[in-house]
């Protein structure tokens, strides 16, 4: 459902309720339709498959880099193996006991690896965060580049904090537990409320930061943090649930046997990919909705007109170069228009099987040969006036109306000539008066 659509249902749902209870159902609902729309137009689904199939192939490494980085710290050194339970009992629901022997199996044996070993890991990781800063950045519509060296500190920023909150979480954990003035104050108070409550502020933090610090563009704190809190929510509540499937429903283990660990586990690091995406949508969302925006989206059919024409003109030129158009050049072009009108517009013309989305999802082509179609298709397809069939008048005899069609019809047909021209005309011609 577009915004058009969705603002000729929110009129008849919402139109008969006291004003205040009114405006705040609309700014939820009108949140909730972006928020859905969004993530099923990046293909939020799709990239998180992608992302557990990566992150499999990059979970040695990025453990070995984790406690690698760990080590060096003595303080956290001492508690490696606290960390390690850490993570598998609050972060892997179910059968994390069984991956953690797995993976530990798998970490020692690095311990063997030779210098170009070790740097093939660490391509590894990195790689797997730059498959995440893909997908951040798609949903964010931002294909800048960064040069190599600011990419090189985010991803490794992003490699070291996340292990150092984990670390500091344990750290200050065991050391106020092993204090006997506190002892029994944080065994009887404090201690499984605080043990509940730090693997939810844990993630939330993480998931604030991978937000901040990926996307190449601006994304406020705020935002970032209520994403954050969002996604950690998720994130709580799929691990409980997905725990309490897997003990009261062992399906996978009378299938699979001993081997069910492998299913359950590729399937809740998909399951999770999904949470982190759809938490980064909540705080792009939170950064573009404007209410004001959002629910006056509706524009004349004339405005639509020109917008569509404009949008395609953009897209040809780029199609003339053998190219497509991110988001973010179309907007940095049009500078008046808004992302939101934007989207939707385009949304229009693919529904009209005008334009296509690429496969990398921010990029936007022309679908059909603008030398078929003509300015009046596009015309009659935004705008509702001189085109449409009259209504039946309640005398088609009547002196009033004949005048009315003997004026208008002239119009309509001089107009329907002069615009039943090739599109491809109208941005050709003007590419011929720039090349004179």
């Amino acid at each position: 459902m577009d915004i058009q659509r969705y603002q000729e249902w929110e009129q008849r749902f919402f139109h008969k309720l006291p004003p205040a209870i009114r405006t705040f159902l609309q700014n939820i609902s009108g949140f909730l339709h972006l928020l859905v729309l969004r993530f099923v137009e990046d293909r939020c689904i799709t990239q998180a498959s992608a992302l557990a199939y990566t992150t499999l192939l990059s979970l040695v490494p990025l453990m070995t880099l984790v406690f690698g980085m760990l080590s060096a710290f003595p303080a956290f050194s001492e508690i490696q193996n606290d960390i390690q339970h850490f993570i598998f009992e609050n972060f892997v629901p179910a059968s994390g006991a069984v991956v953690q022997d797995y993976l530990e199996n798998f970490t020692q044996k690095t311990s063997q690896l030779t210098a170009i070993g070790i740097a093939f890991l660490i391509i590894t990781a990195l790689l797997m965060v730059k498959t995440i800063d893909k997908a951040l950045n798609t949903i964010w519509h931002s294909n800048r580049s960064r040069n190599p060296v600011t990419s090189f500190l985010v991803y490794w920023s992003i490699l070291t904090v996340a292990p150092l909150l984990i670390g500091i979480s344990v750290f200050v954990t065991s050391y106020l537990t092993s204090l006997s003035l506190w002892s029994d104050v944080v065994e009887r108070h404090l201690g499984l409320q605080v043990l509940n409550i730090l693997p939810f502020v844990t993630s939330a933090t993480a998931f604030t930061l991978l937000y901040m610090l990926i996307p190449n563009r601006r994304v406020p704190m705020f935002y970032a943090l209520l994403g954050g809190i969002c996604a950690a929510l998720l994130f709580d509540m799929a691990k409980r649930g997905f725990a309490l499937y897997v003990t009261q429903s062992p399906v996978y283990e009378t299938i699979y046997g001993a081997l069910s660990t492998i299913p359950l586990f590729l399937i809740w690091i998909y399951a999770s990919w999904i949470m982190i995406l759809f938490g980064a949508e909540v705080t792009y969302c939170l950064t573009i909705y404007r209410r004001s925006e959002y629910h006056n989206q509706k524009l004349s059919g004339y405005s639509n007109f020109i917008y569509s024409y404009r949008l395609l003109g953009h897209l040809w030129e780029a199609q003339q170069q053998g190219s497509t158009l991110s988001l973010e050049v179309i907007l940095s072009r049009e500078g008046w228009q808004n992302e939101l009108r934007l989207m939707d517009m385009l949304r229009r013309l693919k529904r009209h099987h005008w334009v296509y989305r690429g496969v990398e999802g921010d990029e936007w082509g022309l679908a059909r040969d603008l030398g078929e179609v003509a300015l009046l298709d596009l015309y009659k397809m935004m705008v509702s006036g001189i085109f449409d069939t009259y209504p039946e008048l309640p005398d088609k005899h009547q002196s009033w109306n004949k005048n009315l069609e003997q004026t208008l019809e002239p119009i309509r047909a001089l107009t329907e000539q002069e615009m039943n021209k090739p599109l491809k005309t109208f941005y050709s011609q003007h590419l011929d008066i720039q090349e004179k």
